[in-house]
């Protein structure tokens, strides 16, 4: 996805721009979205699968990417004019 290739987002900031753009997106959707594709963890807890190991990561949806598109630029505009805001203040 666009933050994990930037790299600058992190997951809170993932979810909520997916958020803005009218998808509900948690952090730990997010954090799935933005690891790489070749992420693995051993599977634990009372599972069938554990000890297996199993993926981290996630597909973006096509509806999660059109969100974070659409919710892309409020972020951003909320962005600025909080770092002027700031900046003003020094």
């Amino acid at each position: 996805m666009i933050a994990g290739a930037i790299g600058c987002l992190n997951r809170n900031d993932v979810a909520q721009i997916i958020s803005l753009g009218g998808v509900p997106c948690s952090k730990s959707r997010a954090d799935s979205i933005i690891r790489s594709a070749g992420a693995e963890k051993n599977a634990s807890g009372n599972s069938h699968l554990r000890g297996a190991r199993i993926k981290r990561s996630a597909d973006v949806t096509p509806e999660e990417f059109n969100a974070f598109c659409a919710g892309l630029k409020t972020f951003l505009v909320s962005f600025e004019t909080n770092n002027v805001s700031e900046n003003n203040d020094k």
